[in-house]
């Protein structure tokens, strides 16, 4: 768990040794991280890495309807964890090779 310089709560949950079905799944909270307000919404924007597929997408919900998952990075190697700087881009911890990617993230 961390907070950014915004206050926002962000959670990692593990995947529960499900690691090529649960962080791919919607359907489930394992496997991803969480971004929690105060007044308790569910943001819109989620971001998502795969090991498996190797690529960042940007999920689009409302509610618990999913309306939309974008690729918006492919083919850069297992995705560790994905985090979000002080400095307002994300970092992104990747292997094969092992190597830490600074991104700027654009509407």
């Amino acid at each position: 768990m961390v907070f950014d310089e915004d206050g926002f709560l962000f959670i990692a949950v593990g995947d529960r040794g499900l690691r090529d079905k649960n962080p791919q799944s919607l359907d489930n909270s394992c496997g991803k991280i969480h971004r929690i307000y105060e007044d308790e919404k569910i943001p819109k924007d989620i971001l998502s890495g795969s090991m498996r597929f190797k690529y960042i997408s940007r999920v689009r919900v409302d509610g618990n309807e999913l309306l939309e998952e974008e690729k918006i990075l492919e083919d850069i190697g297992r995705v560790r964890c994905i985090e979000m700087g002080q400095d307002g881009f994300l970092y992104v911890g990747v292997e094969n090779p092992g190597r830490i990617l600074k991104v700027k993230i654009t509407e």
